[in-house]
């Protein structure tokens, strides 16, 4: 079934889109489902989106601010489907890392985009390393990562 609805081809975009729609809270070991907005995914991983809401492994909606929508029909996909569970695992250490900066932006918006919480520059190493191999910037957040403060030696 997952050769009908995702060529080859496709495959990538499909991966980027399931790392899209999982996620590993801080201090879990476990991880879970995430909601993904269609801003925040390329029209190649769209796609994939909609063919498999098809098969009702993904589901389509609309935010609360009324945005399009994208999420895993259940949980239990993630431990229970073998593929899924492989890349979750080989997309670890990301998943983590990028819970981390998830939950540093949010802390820098809400304090008012403060200079203090600005990421300082070895953390921000691993964006280098880590980002461009699962995921592009969210639409929303094309000001992250700011400038970094430099670490007083």
């Amino acid at each position: 079934m997952w050769a009908e609805y995702v060529p080859e081809g496709d495959e990538p975009a499909a991966r980027r889109l399931f790392t899209q729609l999982i996620r590993v809270p801080m201090g879990s070991p476990a991880a879970t489902r995430r909601i993904a907005l269609r801003a925040d995914l390329d029209e190649e991983q769209w796609r994939v989106a909609q063919r498999l809401a098809a098969t009702r492994l993904l589901v389509t909606g609309r935010s609360a601010e009324g945005g399009e929508s994208v999420e895993l029909t259940h949980e239990a996909l993630i431990s229970g489907w073998e593929k899924l569970a492989r890349w979750v695992e080989e997309d670890r250490s990301f998943l983590v890392w990028r819970e981390s900066l998830r939950h540093d932006m949010d802390r820098w918006e809400r304090a008012e985009r403060t200079s203090e919480l600005l990421p300082k520059e070895e953390p921000m190493g691993e964006l280098h390393k880590l980002a461009p191999l699962r995921e592009r910037p969210s639409a929303r957040r094309t000001d992250w990562p700011p400038p970094c403060r430099r670490t007083e030696r």
